[in-house]
């Protein structure tokens, strides 16, 4: 199935799946981009961090919410282990990479569905392989405010498929 920014999972859309601690995730990858939805029982923001060195450090975070209808998604990246510290990549001194994105939020639910490219050239992105594998953080909160404390967090890891 093609892969559509509209914030619905459809059926054939991803090849993988995960639930870590009830924030679920999909995705799939071609060659050149990450086709990453993830949602969480929340009308705040979620978000994923790839490959964080220690806690939070290092991540390279997508981090969003909904508010009033409008979906707002952040390129970021983790600069210490823990706290408030996921500034927007562009307040570093990088690129917003994000190159489609949708989010929804209904029956206290909050959805996203976003592309990436596996290699961004940007510093402040995890430069992602075909067939590798990377650790992954993922979070929650309770409101629509990008800094405040998160209600879950979990880890996993994230495989892409090998390409031909």
């Amino acid at each position: 199935a093609p892969w559509i920014a509209d914030g619905i999972i459809s059926p054939g859309e991803y090849t993988h799946e995960a639930d870590i601690r009830g924030f679920r995730l999909w995705w799939r990858n071609d060659a050149d981009y990450l086709y990453l939805a993830m949602e969480g029982d929340t009308t705040g923001w979620i978000s994923i961090g790839i490959e964080p060195s220690r806690g939070m450090q290092d991540a390279n975070y997508l981090f969003g919410y909904v508010e009033q209808g409008e979906a707002l998604l952040w390129d970021a990246f983790g600069t210490a282990p823990s706290g408030r510290s996921h500034p927007p990549d562009e307040e570093l001194g990088g690129t917003n990479d994000i190159v489609a994105f949708a989010g929804v939020e209904v029956d206290g639910v909050t959805r996203f569905e976003v592309q990436i490219p596996l290699d961004s050239g940007d510093s402040y992105d995890t430069l992602l392989q075909p067939g590798e594998s990377y650790a992954i953080i993922v979070a929650m909160g309770p409101t629509d405010e990008y800094n405040s404390y998160h209600t879950m967090v979990g880890r996993g890891t994230l495989t892409l498929d090998a390409v031909d």
